[in-house]
């Protein structure tokens, strides 16, 4: 019933296997990138000295988590285009010449809307560890002498680590799925197994239907 024979797991690695290469890296970079912003956002949102700017960074990151991922790939492509706003910017800056202006809209711009819709996520997860932390240990290290730095990195993030491992996970689920979803859905015989056999298509799980 639920076996998923080696000669298919070989087709099936054959039709995908420059696409689950793709889907690995971009997946890798954008989780690395989500745990900077995350760890950064969240940081300083516990340790920042500013109330008016953490209130104000507090209500400004989380916005992307009420936007659909379709509207987010549509905001993505008119802001990452060649004639994008991006490029405005930076032109309008003084940043880069016209002629310099380039389209986005390869890897990178997967990566920056993956971190852009799952970096609030992280960072929701990330901020409610940080802010249960005993405030005294915070307090004790900067008596001693610690910077921020220096507390964020040595105090706080190793107390939050489990959190922020929880919410990569989740995070990095979405962008592969996402971008597996052409094997998932090939039309031959092979593909169509496959999918019978892992319910998500999930590498890992193919592997598991083929060694029950």
């Amino acid at each position: 019933g639920g076996v998923f024979p080696p000669q298919r797991l070989g087709k099936a690695f054959g039709l995908c296997a420059g696409d689950l290469r793709f889907s690995a890296a971009i997946v890798v970079r954008s989780t690395a990138a989500i745990a900077v912003v995350a760890i950064a956002i969240a940081g300083y949102l516990t340790l920042g000295e500013h109330p008016r700017t953490q209130a104000i960074l507090r209500w400004l990151y989380r916005w992307p988590l009420f936007i659909p991922f379709i509207v987010t790939a549509q905001v993505m492509r008119t802001f990452l285009a060649k004639n994008g706003m991006l490029n405005h910017v930076l032109i309008g800056g003084g940043l880069i010449d016209p002629l310099q202006a380039q389209s986005m809209l390869d890897w990178r711009g997967i990566v920056v809307a993956f971190v852009w819709k799952q970096a609030p996520f992280v960072t929701l997860l990330l901020a409610g560890a940080m802010a249960a932390i005993d405030r005294q240990h915070i307090e004790a290290a900067r008596n001693l002498g610690a910077g921020r730095l220096r507390v964020l990195f040595e105090i706080v993030l190793p107390q939050a680590r489990r959190t922020l491992m929880v919410g990569l996970v989740h995070a990095a689920d979405r962008p592969w799925i996402s971008m597996t979803a052409t094997c998932r859905e090939l039309g031959d015989s092979s593909a169509r197994s496959a999918k019978a056999s892992a319910s998500s298509g999930v590498m890992p799980r193919w592997i598991a239907s083929m060694m029950t």
